[in-house]
């Protein structure tokens, strides 16, 4: 979201410098505005969830003249119940993301998104399909909406990075252990193994590719500044162990543009836009043809010889 001339970004806050009168900004990290944002927005969700249970609870009291508790609505009012909740989650969003400064268009998405969830609830209701009104599972489904919305307009929040590098950092140290037991066997998980480009050190990296007509396609998850895709390009070689099988790779480039979301299947392209990942790396596979001391490397695709 655009600020105003001379307001500092979203992600900074102003200080006064000692001696001057000249405000100075002072950075935060992004992702705590992005956190604190969603921890107003799930508090302002259940406080309207609240409210409009207790009025729905008013209503319906005076309405059957008799005493209802809340379990007892859930099963015989089943879609009164979630539609209440459904205009405490999602009413009270627009004037709070409008007096923080969002737009309208911002506003009533969000609130869209928390509402629209309610429809197959209600008609699971109406037919009798499930007991109850299924209220939990409903909040769970509009609490994750709401995150993979702010995620996906995550510059409206603050942040404006492919992924996080904490988050990269965390992945390195904590879940690609973990991923290096299912890389190199389970598809799209790989084993990239390639070494430093000052140090030669040997380097295994999971990584996500995906099979292209004579290579694979790599996505870049944490941008193209990554060592792993660094290291290969300056070798212009890796070695890749895909579906339990090594194989040798080259012609490694890099791919920055609309050209590099062809490159992978239509299932897995909504994650890499909710996520921003736009640089992909490609390689060509490479084969050993000859024995003895005629071994040559030769480019699988166009059966090109380069004398090695």
């Amino acid at each position: 979201m655009s600020t105003a001339l001379g307001e500092p970004p979203l992600n900074q806050e102003v200080e006064v410098a000692l001696g001057t009168t000249e405000p100075v900004p002072r950075t935060h990290h992004p992702w705590r505005r992005f956190t604190r944002h969603y921890f107003e927005m799930f508090v302002v969700m259940w406080i309207g969830m609240f409210i409009a249970a207790f009025v729905f609870m008013t209503i319906l009291t005076l309405a059957v003249a008799g005493e209802v508790t809340w379990e007892e609505a859930l099963v015989d009012y089943p879609a009164h119940a979630l539609l209440a909740i459904a205009i405490g989650m999602s009413v009270p969003m627009i004037p709070w993301m409008r007096h923080r400064g969002h737009t309208r268009r911002s506003a009533y998405e969000m609130a869209a998104v928390m509402a629209i969830p309610v429809i197959p609830f209600v008609c699971l209701a109406l037919l009798n399909v499930v007991d109850g009104a299924q209220c939990g599972l409903y909040c769970l489904v509009g609490i994750l909406g709401m995150f993979v919305l702010m995620l996906y307009r995550r510059e409206e929040y603050g942040v404006d990075v492919p992924l996080s590098r904490s988050f990269a950092r965390f992945n390195r140290n904590v879940a690609n252990p973990f991923m290096r037991l299912l890389a190199g066997w389970v598809p799209p998980f790989s084993i990239v193994n390639h070494h430093g480009r000052r140090t030669a050190r040997a380097y295994a990296t999971p990584a996500w590719a995906f099979r292209t007509q004579n290579g694979l396609v790599f996505a870049a998850l944490y941008g193209p500044d990554s060592d792993w895709i660094r290291n290969v390009l300056a070798a212009d070689h890796a070695q890749v162990k895909r579906l339990g099988k090594t194989r040798d790779y080259g012609q490694a480039r890099l791919i920055e543009s609309n050209e590099s979301m062809r490159l992978v299947p239509r299932i897995s392209r909504p994650v890499f836009q909710l996520f921003r990942v736009r640089a992909f790396l490609e390689v060509k596979e490479w084969v050993l043809v000859g024995d003895g001391e005629k071994q040559v490397t030769v480019n699988k695709e166009e059966r090109h010889v380069d004398q090695s």
